[in-house]
């Protein structure tokens, strides 16, 4: 049978802070949540006088659930890393907390990554793989290319917002990390708060965009034909000057030359064509 609050606690359906925490206290000792809900009316009086349905408690038993899982993983993945440190004295970890207790942002590298830095961190290059983990957390893969011309991983890091000071606060880990290693070129993506950590950090670099989202994104906007286009763009061209007259040939051709799109590529072309960039060593990336 359902059950309907009436119409004078219709707009008011808010769980008390007392109700909450005793629904919390019930819960963490196993209570299930209709035995719950079944309790409550005894503190209220009668099943019409709460303030909220049943579907209020389950939704806030949810979210508390979740929080408590959050926390015992954060500690439970923190003590794993501290654990590595013990063993390893050069492993180095460095995280962040908000003013909840709750853990922000992470950096970790072990004591081969810190050296394949220091030794190979001349050209640095991002890989993030956009909140794909239970907790929507971005992860960020800092690597680069080892004399074997073999991917090398120079430290990894979670983040909770991403915005410039996040990013900021991962390349001063990576610098702490490798003694004062700085690159002289750099590989990323479109992300414009990791391009402005990087103008802030790197001041000396040299960046270039990613050529596989370039073309990903130029497939998505200007269609397969024209993406083919971009890439003679991107490698034909030795000069600036070469280079202008194709592409204002190839954005004409397609009628693209207005898009906004098609203006931020232009605005960007010296981070990815070769016209620019004969100069600076990438090491086939």
């Amino acid at each position: 049978m359902l059950l309907f609050l009436n119409e004078k606690n219709r707009s008011h359906r808010k769980i008390l802070e007392e109700d909450k925490k005793e629904m919390e206290q019930m819960y963490d000792v196993g209570i299930p949540p209709r035995c719950i809900y079944r309790s409550m009316p005894n503190q209220a009086g009668s099943i019409e006088e709460l303030s909220y349905l049943k579907t209020h408690m389950e939704n806030h038993l949810y979210k508390h659930s979740h929080e408590q899982v959050e926390g015992g993983d954060a500690e439970a993945v923190l003590a794993y890393l501290w654990g590595k440190k013990d063993v390893d004295p050069t492993y180095y970890l460095r995280y962040t907390k908000d003013e909840d207790g709750r853990l922000e942002n992470l950096f970790w590298c072990d004591k081969t990554s810190r050296l394949d830095y220091k030794t190979f961190g001349h050209l640095l290059a991002f890989n993030s793989t956009y909140k794909c983990n239970e907790y929507n957390k971005k992860l960020v893969m800092l690597f680069g290319v080892n004399h074997n011309l073999k991917t090398v991983t120079f430290g990894c890091a979670l983040v909770v917002h991403e915005n410039e000071a996040s990013f900021i606060w991962v390349l001063e880990q990576l610098v702490e990390a490798g003694d004062g290693q700085k690159p002289e070129t750099v590989v990323i993506d479109r992300d414009k708060a990791m391009a402005n950590a990087i103008e802030v950090i790197f001041l000396e670099a040299r960046h270039r965009l990613c050529l596989w989202h370039l073309i990903k994104s130029m497939q998505s906007n200007g269609g397969s034909q024209f993406a083919s286009g971009f890439i003679k763009c991107v490698n034909k061209y030795r000069t600036p000057k070469d280079f202008e007259v194709a592409w204002q040939e190839l954005v004409s051709h397609y009628g693209v030359q207005h898009r906004k799109w098609a203006l931020d590529l232009c605005n960007d072309r010296e981070k990815w064509a070769e016209a620019f960039l004969r100069w600076y060593f990438f090491v086939g990336i």
